[in-house]
């Protein structure tokens, strides 16, 4: 059974006091909390995100390593 996780809170991947790579995706963090409680914190592609119109207080489950959203 796959776990489902509540988005808590997405913000914007820090690169300290360099900028973002040259050539390299867009980033933000997200922080993620299961009904058990286990509380993750990732960094996925601003853009997927954005295509599947993940935003704060949505379910979402990982296939294969990849974040979904549960509908």
């Amino acid at each position: 059974m796959q776990k489902t996780y509540t988005v808590i809170e997405i913000y914007e991947a820090d690169f300290g006091c360099e900028e973002r790579p040259e050539g390299q995706e867009t980033m933000v963090g997200i922080r993620l909390k299961a009904e058990d409680g286990e509380e993750i914190h990732r960094q996925e592609a601003d853009a997927e995100l954005y295509a599947q119109n993940i935003n704060e207080g949505d379910k979402v489950i990982f296939i294969e390593g990849r974040i979904e959203k549960q509908c």
